[in-house]
């Protein structure tokens, strides 16, 4: 007849195990370059006398490269709003993103900018939280995002169905996992 016994942990073992469930866990934050080469459906109204806005999406592939030069992708998706001066060719931007890791987590982003159409924007990004182990990310950092509109300016006073590609790049997004 084989007896088993259940061992009684120790109690150095017992204050050990009390001691690692107390310590909070170490917060992982650093510093990523990231680009991403976009595309952008949605339309083109006139809004004002001498004022365009672009109402689309803006979605594509993240590149993330770290300090050791590891890269991990991602899914980026956009719905943005840009306000395009057809005067002076100021135009100024917003969005709400949403990220999609390789893990099929979420982080969520947005984002404001300004600059000179047909030339970029240029503003500030700023992380919002997620899921699972992203829960609670934060961070930011500049973004420029760069497009290829056509020539609204030559047809103020219609809606225009348009396919936007582009560029944006984070060159020093920094985030903070508590």
């Amino acid at each position: 007849m084989i007896i088993v016994s259940a061992a009684k942990p120790s109690f150095g073992a017992v204050i050990a195990i009390a001691i690692a469930m107390s310590v909070p866990a170490v917060a992982e934050e650093g510093t990523v370059e990231a680009f991403s080469s976009l595309e952008a459906n949605g339309l083109i109204y006139p809004t004002g006398p001498k004022e365009t806005t672009f109402v689309g999406v803006l979605s594509g592939v993240l590149y993330v490269t770290d300090e050791t030069g590891s890269m991990d992708v991602g899914l980026i998706t956009c719905p943005v709003m840009v306000a395009i001066d057809t005067e002076d060719g100021s135009q100024v931007a917003d969005g709400k993103c949403v990220i999609v890791t390789p893990d099929s987590e979420r982080v969520y982003a947005e984002f404001k900018c300004s600059g000179d159409y047909l030339e970029g924007c240029n503003g500030d990004f700023t992380l919002k939280g997620g899921t699972g182990d992203k829960e609670n990310i934060s961070g930011g950092g500049p973004i420029q995002i760069n497009t290829a509109f056509m020539d609204i300016v030559a047809v103020p006073g219609s809606v225009v169905e348009e396919t936007v590609v582009g560029l944006a790049v984070w060159p020093e997004l920094t985030y903070k996992l508590p």
